[in-house]
């Protein structure tokens, strides 16, 4: 009776489970592979872009030969903004200038030109049982 309540367990557990994403992210751009590549995905606008502490998950990846390649398990499906930016001292901060524009170089999703950044325009959509390739390219706003 135990093995039949177990293995009813398991068959409806794992399709729960087995629902996530995967992101595999390519970041080029970086000018030279000192310091590293902090990469945030965000589930909604609270908190986009700055506020770390709010996003679903933060991962920081060292950069080799000035570009980046990762991949984010276990992600559940729906609708993120993924933003990089090169922390070239390690302070864990996206330094600003004296006006609040980042010094060090950032990448977001469907952004290539500069703009103040909008949930609603850099969210992708992640569908489930797929992996995403995601490739983008850091740039310095301002020295």
């Amino acid at each position: 009776m135990k093995t039949i309540l177990t293995i009813m367990f398991l068959l409806l557990f794992v399709p729960l489970v087995a629902q996530n994403t995967g992101v595999e992210i390519t970041v080029t751009g970086f000018e030279h592979s000192d310091g590293i590549a902090v990469i945030s995905l965000f589930n909604d606008e609270d908190g986009f872009p700055r506020e770390l502490n709010k996003a679903y998950r933060v991962i920081k990846v060292k950069i080799e030969n000035q570009k980046i390649i990762t991949k984010i398990e276990e992600v559940p499906p729906g609708y993120y903004a993924i933003t990089v930016f090169h922390d070239i001292n390690e302070n864990g901060i996206n330094d600003k200038n004296w006006i609040g524009m980042p010094t060090e170089p950032v990448a977001l999703t469907n952004y290539k030109e500069l703009a103040r950044p909008e949930f609603e325009k850099a969210k992708i959509e992640l569908k489930p049982l797929v992996t995403h390739t995601i490739a983008l390219e850091v740039k310095t706003l301002f020295e």
